[in-house]
């Protein structure tokens, strides 16, 4: 358990945790000098029981692409600095909120997931998916907002019923 511990770099690799592993209310890296080295690394690292990251802070990211787990391990309140941060890792703790029924924390991690995924595709501009990213963001923020499509729907009545007293 490191409840409220400071790490200025931590990298876990192949690690088991048998049982219960705490990282609560505890802050990784340095806000002010986010580095891709400091990003905090669980590489074919297994929790085997319940793993708790309530409240922390990864000021240069986390990296669980290769972690395994048995139970879903808890995020709440998390924040994660993206930039130096996987796909994966932001579906992973999707899932894990999903499994526990917390929908909308884990559609914040959703919309970084798809954030990702349209930065991986951004080379591809032509791609048909960049493109369905790229209309989805705009129009509801990956499902985030929904007064941009309330909006968008009050611009095209008015607009539309203008066009219609035109004529």
């Amino acid at each position: 358990d490191f409840y409220g511990t400071t790490f200025r770099k931590i990298q876990v690799e192949k690690s088991i945790f048998e049982e219960y592993v705490g990282f609560e209310d505890c802050l990784f890296g340095d806000k002010d000098k986010r580095s891709r080295d400091d990003t905090v690394i669980f590489k074919h690292t297994t929790f085997n029981d319940y793993g708790n990251f309530r409240n922390t802070k990864f000021h240069s990211g986390l990296d669980i692409e290769l972690i395994n787990y048995k139970s879903a391990a808890n995020f709440l309140g998390a924040e994660i600095y993206t930039k130096y941060s996987k796909r994966e890792t932001f579906r992973i703790i999707k899932d894990s909120l999903d499994q526990i029924g917390n929908h909308i924390e884990a559609n914040k991690y959703f919309k970084q997931e798809m954030e990702k995924y349209k930065d991986e595709l951004t080379k591809l501009k032509r791609d048909p998916k960049w493109v369905m990213l790229k209309i989805n963001e705009m129009l509801s923020d990956f499902g985030q907002s929904y007064t941009k499509p309330i909006k968008i729907l009050i611009c095209a009545v008015t607009v539309l019923a203008s066009l219609k007293y035109v004529h």
